[in-house]
């Protein structure tokens, strides 16, 4: 009998700790916010969809500039490019509550090993590549070495990977490709980098975008005319369609929800953004 259940015991007891282990990866998954970014999003309602923090709160210096989080669910939507990234260390930089710049740090796995970052970093590189809408504007791997002798992709994770073991604290990067858009000013970096944060040191690729629009500049003339009560000065003639659109309210007394929204619309969809390479 005891060669019989002692079998059986141990076929539980595996069962009870792959089911334990399996809901735990389940729940951390669950429990990681998911995050849709692309530019000028409104950060006043991602707050609101996600619980991240992006500024808006009542002792915040400088509302709705932007924030940083840690194991966050990634869709990166730039210029007909998507890309998905999981359990990402994020940090967003906003203007008038708008995405405007930022970093998404992207591991692979639970290991995100150098050959695993390499193959992630190389299809994303390909993918890139292939779009229309952007044009390879600088490879730092070739500009680092003797001409002709470029040295492979996995190369430059590697050395990502001793330096973040010489260095077990801060940030550790290197540069491998930039790219530009070919519509917009806007831009796409793709580095290896090691970010020490809340006991993660993986390997990862990392992603920082930026984006320029002519249009902040006229809702910006707005905000500082209505402060000094200017609205109705002749040199302020050219915002005279923002008098309307605002009501003729002072910029930073609308509340908000509705100051964000207005003005994301406003960069979005009304006006004609002139900023070029």
């Amino acid at each position: 009998m005891r060669l019989v259940t002692k079998p059986l015991h141990m076929l539980l007891l595996l069962m009870c700790i792959l089911g334990t282990y399996s809901y735990w990866v389940w729940a951390s998954t669950k429990q990681r916010p998911a995050l849709v970014i692309e530019p000028f999003a409104n950060t006043y309602q991602l707050q609101q969809d996600t619980g991240i923090n992006f500024g808006f709160n009542p002792n915040e210096r400088f509302p709705g500039y932007g924030g940083r989080n840690s194991h966050v669910d990634i869709k990166f939507q730039f210029n007909g490019l998507m890309i998905e990234c999981q359990d990402a260390i994020i940090e967003i930089v906003a203007d008038l509550g708008l995405i405007r710049s930022g970093y998404v740090s992207c591991p692979v796995g639970e290991s995100s090993t150098v050959d695993e970052v390499t193959a992630a970093a190389h299809a994303l590189i390909n993918k890139i590549n292939a779009s229309k809408h952007w044009l390879l504007h600088k490879n730092h791997m070739k500009d680092t070495t003797q001409s002709n002798n470029e040295g492979s992709l996995q190369d430059y994770f590697l050395a990502t990977h001793r330096g973040g073991l010489k260095q077990p604290y801060g940030v550790v990067r290197t540069r491998l490709m930039g790219w530009r858009s070919d519509k917009h000013r806007a831009a796409l970096d793709l580095s290896a980098v090691i970010r020490w944060r809340n006991g993660d040191s993986r390997l990862r690729y990392e992603i920082d975008f930026s984006v320029d629009n002519t249009c902040f500049q006229a809702i910006s003339s707005y905000e500082g005319a209505s402060a000094k009560g200017k609205l109705n000065q002749p040199e302020y003639q050219k915002i005279q369609p923002l008098r309307d659109y605002f009501s003729h309210r002072i910029y930073k007394d609308i509340p908000w929800e509705e100051r964000v929204e207005l003005t994301h619309r406003y960069v979005t969809e009304l006006c004609e953004n002139k900023a070029k390479w």
